[in-house]
């Protein structure tokens, strides 16, 4: 009798876990549907025993995105995006749906969920866990999601399908100043080399 209790007992928690992941996914969903845009500092580590980067990050609704590095911008209007390189004086441009190697937010957080189990990490209700029903569909093997008091993401882990670890960092993450939308377009300095590959 106490054996059938305990593992009454474990599914009931299993359960319990599984609607708070939910729960707490969409108000994480919610909260960031809310945000037209915003502006935050990034840490990036890409993995792989690669040095980490620092810089800014912009983002508005529907894909688009800017990265600011030292030497480095990476920008997405949502349909294209490019990537500068001013050392070597170059742009590369790209279909942002052709370009593997784009990190966009939107999906982690509003389309992949759909597509995975979703789990908080050790009963911590502001970690979330998404583990792809079909790994080689969405290519990664699992991403974490921290959220902050706000409800923001401010943190996100992916394990790739090669097993690196990229991670990204957002500190002061800002949603009430005003972003122009020429952020999120690229005009190549003069005398850069432009790749066009779209």
């Amino acid at each position: 009798m106490k054996k059938y209790l305990f593992f009454g007992f474990i599914f009931c928690l299993t359960l319990l876990f599984a609607q708070n992941a939910t729960e707490r996914l969409k108000q994480m969903q919610d909260k960031f549907k809310s945000i037209n845009q915003f502006k935050a500092e990034f840490v990036q580590n890409p993995g792989q025993g690669n040095k980490e980067f620092t810089g800014t990050f912009y983002f508005a609704k529907g894909n688009k995105f800017r990265v600011e590095m030292p030497k480095k911008i990476i920008v997405s209007d949502g349909t294209n995006i490019w990537n500068y390189d001013e050392g070597m004086k170059r742009v590369v441009i790209n279909l942002l749906e052709d370009d593997a190697s784009a990190f966009t937010l939107e999906k982690y957080i509003l389309e992949y969920p759909s597509d995975c189990s979703v789990e908080l990490v050790n009963g911590n209700s502001n970690t979330l866990k998404l583990t792809p029903n079909d790994v080689d569909e969405l290519g990664f093997m699992y991403s974490i999601l921290w959220i902050d008091n706000n409800l923001m993401v401010n943190k996100i882990e992916i394990k790739d399908l090669n097993n690196s670890i990229f991670t990204l960092k957002l500190k002061n993450i800002d949603t009430e100043s005003s972003i122009s939308n020429s952020k999120f377009t690229f005009q190549a300095p003069n005398g850069t080399k432009v790749v066009d590959l779209r």
